[in-house]
């Protein structure tokens, strides 16, 4: 029947985790490359997901929900933050740029709203989860947000969080070394929506100020959902990388694939 929730949401209200045996990642193992050119070495625990509520404070959640409400104007926005060696700080790049839809203002408060979530994700828990944190240098990041009308049957495929570049130029998968799903607005009304991970088996139901962080080498998709026209379904995703992923589409043709010195700043094809 249309609009009928996947289950109760009164009985999992309490709890993160629901179970669900259905999209199932059957990518060809062939296209992940080896451990060896991964970032398996700089995670403390492989296939892990954990989750924290109240991540903020009411002042900070109440920040980043009115600068999420200046992107109904855009319908989201997208930040590459690096690491700053003498502060251990996330710091932007440069500001992105006001566009006829949103103000320079506008845009100062989104990003430095942002980037106080990377920071505070980072001091608490990036950097324990991390081997080498000093050998991390970017946190990509972008927020999704709108109205999310009625999707009956509607979901985010199974797919990998990846350097999209290496993937859409050769359909080879390199992983951050994690990810991590931040929930800055979710309407009471929003039943489902669930992030699943089908080769753990487990799930976080959406909540507002809920943080999943996440081996960043695990698929996931996001369960459909249904909700009222004018329900509220805004978050926050966070990749968080050793090198600089690139902005043009990567050429890879015949040598070993390997880092640049340091291993900093982007993955160089090495003839």
């Amino acid at each position: 029947m249309k609009g009928e929730a996947l289950w109760d949401i009164k009985t999992v209200r309490e709890s993160w985790q629901k179970p669900f045996q259905e999209l199932a990642f059957t990518e060809k193992k062939q296209r992940i490359l080896p451990s060896e050119y991964q970032a398996d070495h700089l995670r403390r625990f492989q296939n892990v997901l954990i989750v924290k509520d109240q991540l903020l404070g009411a002042t900070e959640l109440a920040n980043i929900q009115k600068a999420s409400e200046y992107m109904n104007k855009t319908r989201g926005w997208s930040v590459k933050f690096k690491r700053d060696e003498h502060s251990d700080l996330f710091l932007r790049q440069t500001v992105g740029k006001r566009t006829q839809k949103i103000t320079e203002e506008e845009v100062v408060l989104i990003e430095e709203s942002m980037q106080q979530v990377v920071n505070l994700v980072w001091s608490e828990l990036f950097s324990f989860l991390m081997t080498e944190p000093e050998n991390i240098h970017y946190v990509n990041t972008w927020i999704n947000n709108g109205p999310l009308p009625a999707q009956s049957g509607r979901y985010h495929f199974t797919h990998y969080d990846c350097d999209e570049y290496l993937e859409f130029s050769k359909g080879l998968f390199r992983f951050p070394a994690y990810a991590a799903v931040f929930y800055i607005d979710i309407s009471p009304e929003v039943e489902g929506g669930v992030t699943w991970f089908p080769e753990i088996k487990q799930g976080v139901i959406p909540k507002t100020n809920r943080l999943a962080i996440f081996d960043a080498s695990l698929a996931h998709a996001v369960l459909p959902a249904t909700a009222p026209k004018k329900a509220a379904r805004t978050v926050m995703v966070m990749n968080v990388w050793d090198y600089q992923t690139r902005d043009e589409q990567v050429e890879l043709t015949n040598g070993i694939l390997g880092y640049t010195e340091n291993r900093r700043e982007e993955l160089q094809w090495i003839p």
